[in-house]
């Protein structure tokens, strides 16, 4: 039972192991849904579009295209500056909340707030490179030439937004590389937990198996035996009730078989001292031990025997010179009448009565069985005799 509890608490111990890795994992992939995926995105549409921004003011200044077209590059160059601006207040929120989100672990917290200072840099810079641009697409829609190219020429000045851009690119990725390696690493937990479970779990399990087996083996062998010597007539001690399930009900009705057998044979040594072997025999049951409830009408031999003039010798001898004549009598007569396939009913004072029949005696031989007998006692009534006058 102990080993089954320990299976129990460690297989719930690794559950718990399990939920807190799976739950720390999901926080980490809603992380990278949430916030490093759109930071990583919006830091390349910011590249993409301060890109696109540039070509349109050098297409409308030096394109040579018409007003027609110069106006349409015009308004795409708003819907962009509109675009960005719309860009860095999402980047700034979604690293504002990163940095507050509890489901981020602490260096992911740490990092999402130190890209909030790096975004706003970003963006003040970024806005003076889409003003300007704007401007010189202004101007060479009005085709001033020399204020459109003094306002190209100032677009040099922001070369620094390229390696801003791309240190936060690798802000973000790296954001999301870390998660999906703690996601990585969770899952080897998992399964580095879940193969330790399983062959400690195997091992304990093959532990209590011996454990069971053997206490089942044990307690085999010893009903074995102990229904063995109750066969043999040896009826043996209980035997010890080691658990509650189905071998302890075994055992528990073998006890109680044991000490049934043993009052039915109470009763039969009982019987025993009063009433010859045989007649026990015939009067129980070998079977159930109980007593026989029918009874028979037969033809018997009875026999009555008595030491003639006892009374005149009782008086001459002494109480246990009377008690040994007694004894040498009775054994003589028992011994006859047993012989000669007798039975001795009972004993009255100094008589015997005894009596034949079937199937102590073979057939209707019980009339010649107590004659026989009779002439057997006249020797050992003799002997007996002489004993006594000596």
């Amino acid at each position: 039972m102990s080993g089954v509890v320990a299976l129990l608490v460690l297989f719930a111990a690794a559950l718990a192991f399990t939920l807190v890795l799976l739950d720390d994992s999901s926080s980490e992939l809603e992380g990278i849904e949430q916030y490093h995926l759109p930071l990583t995105k919006n830091m390349n549409l910011l590249d993409i579009y301060t890109f696109e921004m540039e070509i349109i003011a050098h297409m409308v200044v030096h394109g040579g295209s018409s007003r027609e077209s110069n106006l349409v590059r015009h308004e795409r160059a708003k819907e962009l500056m509109a675009e960005v601006d719309r860009i860095f207040e999402q980047s700034k929120n979604l690293a504002e909340e990163g940095s507050n989100d509890p489901r981020n672990d602490l260096h992911d917290r740490l990092a999402m707030a130190r890209l909030i200072g790096t975004i706003q840099t970003l963006e003040s810079q970024t806005q003076g490179f889409m003003r300007v641009a704007l401007e010189a697409v202004v101007y060479g829609l009005d085709a001033k030439t020399a204020e459109a190219n003094k306002a190209l020429s100032l677009l040099g000045e922001y070369e620094e937004l390229n390696p801003v851009f791309e240190f936060l690119r690798v802000k973000a990725t790296e954001l999301t590389a870390n998660s999906i390696l703690e996601t990585d690493q969770n899952i080897h937990h998992i399964i580095r937990a879940n193969l330790i479970l399983f062959a400690f779990a195997g091992g304990l399990g093959f532990f209590v198996f011996l454990g069971i087996t053997g206490r089942l083996q044990t307690t085999f062998r010893r009903l074995t035996s102990a229904f063995h010597e109750t066969t043999d007539g040896k009826y043996s001690e209980p035997l010890p009730v080691t658990s509650q399930d189905e071998i302890g009900d075994l055992t528990t009705s073998f006890n109680t078989m044991v000490e049934q057998l043993k009052s039915k044979e109470k009763l039969r040594e009982a019987f025993g001292q009063f009433l010859d072997p045989r007649i026990v025999a015939n009067v129980v049951n070998p079977d159930t031990g109980e007593l026989r409830q029918s009874a028979e009408r037969r033809k018997v031999t009875i026999f009555f025997s008595d030491i003639a003039g006892f009374s005149g010798i009782g008086e001459q001898l002494t109480s246990d010179n009377t008690v040994g004549l007694l004894n040498h009598y009775f054994t003589a007569a028992t011994h006859c009448i047993r012989e000669h396939h007798g039975i001795v009913d009972k004993f009255i004072g100094d008589a015997v009565m005894a009596f034949w029949a079937s199937p102590f005696s073979q057939g209707e031989s019980h009339a010649r069985d107590a004659c026989l007998a009779c002439l057997e006692m006249r020797p050992a009534f003799a002997k007996i005799e002489d004993e006594i006058s000596q």
